[in-house]
């Protein structure tokens, strides 16, 4: 391997003798699986290549969490690894079966696992390490936002899926130079960016995608309010008869993503503006 390679490969190690911090979702899973193990009925499970779900409780022990792929960013800026490097990473990975401590929610004491050679592929190509971030988007993230957030929102970025063509990449890297500090808008409007781009195809203009989007939005808020109506004149049994049913719209859950959207309307002008400019 080469010495990036290597760099990367001791980061993880370090990284897994620290300590990986499972989330609550994941300890609950380990809970209700497994009839709240012990630590020991935990490890002998792990280390039972006969239990039907030892392969899936490794996989989701030995998946690369956000605090980890934070201390590796740096390490995985500037131009992407290759596909060899990626096979080479997950091969020495593999050969070295690294031990790493779990910390479990409600255990007095950590859990020390080795990464089973067959997990290494796995937790190697959900690193992305052959994804390259555009350099205008990192430079937009390095120059606008806080130092505190900026890895995380690189690893954001890096593990999303959009197209990433000429009008996504102008749009955040607009949409990153417009934050302000502390802007309550920000978080939900990137998580909302970022799924609406993995949506929408590559050469779409994203002001009218954005526009229709809303559209939408407003029309299924109306069509819920009209059913509350309707549902104060008559009573469900009847109207599910008359094949008027609840499609459980969310009403503020769609409120805020029309607000979101007028947030980032203005970004789509302001995208615009800067474009023209000579």
């Amino acid at each position: 391997m080469n010495e990036r390679c290597d760099r990367l490969i001791a980061e993880i190690e370090t990284c897994f003798r620290e300590g990986i911090v499972l989330s609550d979702d994941n300890c609950h899973f380990i809970r209700s699986t497994f009839s709240d193990p012990t630590p020991s009925e935990l490890v002998s499970v792990i280390n039972d290549p006969s239990n039907p779900d030892r392969d899936s409780l490794m996989e989701l022990i030995f998946s690369p969490d956000e605090a980890l792929q934070m201390r590796i960013e740096t390490l995985l800026s500037g131009d992407a690894f290759t596909e060899k490097d990626e096979t080479d990473l997950a091969a020495c990975l593999a050969a070295k079966e690294p031990a790493a401590t779990i910390f479990i929610s409600g255990y007095k004491r950590p859990v020390s696992l080795k990464m089973p050679a067959a997990c290494a592929h796995m937790f190697i190509s959900r690193l992305r390490v052959t994804k390259t971030i555009d350099r205008r988007i990192g430079d937009a993230i390095d120059g606008h936002l806080a130092e505190t957030v900026r890895q995380k929102i690189k690893v954001r970025i890096r593990n999303s899926k959009f197209n990433d063509g000429r009008n996504c990449i102008d749009f955040l890297s607009m949409f990153f130079r417009s934050a302000r500090e502390g802007d309550p808008a920000f978080p939900a409007s990137l998580d909302f960016l970022l799924l609406f781009f993995e949506e929408m195809t590559c050469d779409s203009s994203i002001g009218h995608e954005l526009f229709k989007r809303q559209r939408y939005y407003k029309e299924k808020i109306q069509e819920a309010l009209r059913y509350e109506e309707q549902l104060k004149k008559s009573n469900m049994e009847t109207m599910m008869m008359q094949g008027r049913r609840n499609q459980c719209i969310n009403i503020v859950d769609l409120q805020e993503k029309i607000d979101i959207i007028n947030y980032l309307q203005n970004i789509t002008r302001a995208v615009h503006e800067w474009a023209d400019k000579p």
